[in-house]
């Protein structure tokens, strides 16, 4: 459980914009997506996660295949939204939701 907690703790480092969005654009705020997104993939990989069927990429745009070229688990803080938790997840909380 670990892994959870500290996955917990580094979302909440995420940086946020004005609109409540991650800021995948400042070097700060990359940086942060980025360890986030490495803690998901370690949290998914000590959880024993089975890795979902991704065949589905195939059909993607040049531009997206070139971020995510096979099946794989990847993460790219350059996908607009990779970092931002949904309303319904547990690992939002109202005091996320309100930090800039």
């Amino acid at each position: 459980m670990y892994a959870v907690t500290e996955l917990a703790v580094t979302q909440r480092q995420l940086v946020l914009e004005d609109d409540g969005e991650v800021d995948t654009k400042s070097e700060a705020g990359q940086a942060v997506c980025t360890k986030f997104l490495d803690m998901v993939m370690h949290t998914a990989d000590r959880l024993q996660c089975e890795v979902a069927d991704r065949s589905y990429r195939h059909e993607f745009t040049t531009n997206y295949r070139v971020l995510f070229p096979d099946c794989a688990r990847r993460r790219s803080p350059r996908s607009r939204g990779t970092c931002t938790p949904s309303r319904s997840s547990p690992l939002r909380s109202d005091s996320s939701s309100s930090r800039t």
